[in-house]
Parts: C-alpha cells; structure tokens; sequence
C-alpha cells in the first residue's frame, strides 16, 4: 500500500455544462463549463498514478457575489419557484460537506467521479419548457 499522501483536485461548475438555459443564448459559458468535466476525466487517467484523485461537483444556482444579481431577477424567482423542488437556490454550507468529502482522507479511492447538487434540475429540465 501506497502511504504516500494523496493530492486532489476538486473542479466546480455550472450545470449547464451539460444543460443549457432554455431562452438565454449562452455557448460560450456551457462550453467552457463542459470542457471542465472533460479535463477533470483527462487528468484521472493522467494523474491517478501520481497519487492525485480528480473530482467534479456540479451544481446549480447558490447564493454568492456572482449569481445574487442573476437570482434577484423576478423571472429567475418564478421559474425557482416553478422548476425546482425545493423552490429555493442553493446555500453555501450545503457544498461544504461535498467539498470536505472530497478534500479528506477518506475520499483517497475516489477519483473521476461527478457528483451533482442541483435540487434535481438537471433531471427535470429535459422536460420543463420555459415560456
């Protein structure tokens, strides 16, 4: 057994790295989302035997400098509360255990995995039609 310490790096993104956001334009931003997903998988098989495991979470909208502006639109509003389960964004300390998990020791065998926080939006966009 390796008792070497195991690095890690942990990717973040959007979901619309694999969905898009029905009536906005955004190419650019899903593509550099996704290209993320595909590195994190590139650098498994490149870096596993250097001790590095490589994970991605992928979550949806959570309260933070970057998204309060997008959040606090009324149609954002509507469709959280239409779309979403939970009819609520995200809160930063539901990341914090997945970011912990990863981080710690416990994680060492985990390696290239994508683990989703999103309310189940990614599940139920394909069927949802924004008017």
């Amino acid at each position: 057994m390796n008792e070497q310490k195991c690095e890690k790096i942990i990717n973040i993104v959007s979901i619309h790295s694999t969905i898009n956001f029905l009536g906005i334009s955004m190419p650019t931003y899903c593509t550099s989302k996704s290209t993320i997903w595909l590195l994190t998988k590139t650098l498994v098989t490149e870096r596993t035997k250097y001790n590095i495991t490589v994970n991605t979470i992928k979550q949806r909208y959570f309260l933070s400098e970057l998204t309060n502006s997008i959040i606090a639109i009324e149609e954002s509003q509507k469709a959280i509360k239409r779309y979403c389960p939970m009819s609520r964004v995200g809160c930063d300390d539901e990341l914090d255990e997945a970011i912990t998990y990863f981080t710690s020791d416990t994680s060492s065998y985990t390696t290239g995995q994508l683990l989703i926080i999103d309310d189940n939006w990614t599940t139920l966009v394909s069927e949802v039609q924004f008017l």
